[in-house]
């Protein structure tokens, strides 16, 4: 079942319910709001409201913005299994809702040093290319032309699969809407995205 990552930050555009029976689309910029809005229009269209009507709003919420969730039941990988290629430069893709705005060439320095030296900056199973071909296309579509001398000790993060030469010059509340609250704890001490 999909659930949503967290529903304490608000994700860009808000959270949005389609109801099915009315057509209508409801919107809100907090989680308690929308389920609110939705009972509220249940009741004046005189829809019945079922006990499990948090369940239902956060299903249809993940059926219109599937990014904002996951399935909790999936299976989770080992610790120290090994990201894949293909599961790194998806997670990067993701960054691109970041927008335009990046972080300055001098946090993007400091990030890129923590990173290089991280045990948590691990090579992606099938990136034996990895400076070369689609991966550094999938970097240049997230930071276009920008560089640092780190890069080329930079590889993913272990904790959110990203490619760290990406990542870096991504704004860190951006990063925050692509991980769980799980997974920010688990980032090491002396990551500098953890929040």
């Amino acid at each position: 079942m999909l659930t949503l990552k967290q529903k304490r930050r608000i994700p860009a555009g808000g959270f949005s319910y389609k109801q099915p029976e009315t057509g209508i689309t409801i919107q809100a910029y907090s989680w308690p709001a929308l389920v609110q809005l939705v009972v509220n229009h249940r009741k004046a269209n005189n829809l019945p409201v079922p006990v499990n009507i948090e369940d239902l709003v956060e299903e249809g919420a993940c059926e219109a913005r599937p990014e904002q969730c996951h399935d909790k039941d999936a299976p989770k990988p080992p610790k120290g299994t090994q990201l894949t290629l293909q599961a790194a430069a998806r997670f990067t893709k993701t960054l691109v809702s970041a927008g335009s705005e990046r972080a300055t060439a001098d946090q993007a320095l400091s990030r890129a040093h923590i990173c290089s030296t991280c045990e948590d900056n691990i090579t992606p199973v099938g990136c034996e290319g990895c400076r070369s071909g689609w991966v550094r296309k999938t970097i240049e579509l997230i930071v276009g032309a920008r560089k640092t001398p780190y890069d080329k000790s930079l590889k993913s993060c272990k904790h959110c699969g990203c490619f760290n030469a990406a990542q870096i010059w991504i704004p860190v509340d951006a990063l925050q809407k692509t991980i769980t609250e799980e997974e920010n704890a688990a980032l090491p001490d002396h990551c500098w995205k953890k929040i």
